[in-house]
């Protein structure tokens, strides 16, 4: 079987990670399993490129926690709204 690769700012690119949002959070406690991030961090090696989703649910999540309420308006913009709020979240726990 034949890997296919493919090039970035010229560095070959072999594997994407990609997880989603339900992935990173602590059912229970409703708050972002740190562990997880950690975890994949440590596996990954040049060539590889960890993606993930759930700004809207981490945004969603860190909303609740801080205002015990949920945003109400129309569902296209109170996404908008926590996926604002989730990016700079999940950016900042790639460092």
């Amino acid at each position: 079987m034949e890997e296919k690769m493919t090039f970035h700012q010229g560095r070959i690119i072999e594997t994407v990670v990609k997880i989603g949002s339900m992935a990173l959070i602590r059912e229970k406690e409703r708050d972002i399993d740190y562990n997880i991030f950690s975890r994949l961090g440590q596996e990954l090696r040049p060539g590889m490129i960890f993606v993930t989703s759930g700004a809207v649910e981490i945004g969603r999540l860190d909303y609740i926690k801080r205002t015990e309420i949920e945003l109400a308006g129309e569902l296209e913009s109170v996404k908008a709204d926590y996926a604002a709020q989730g990016q700079p979240i999940l950016l900042s726990l790639y460092r």
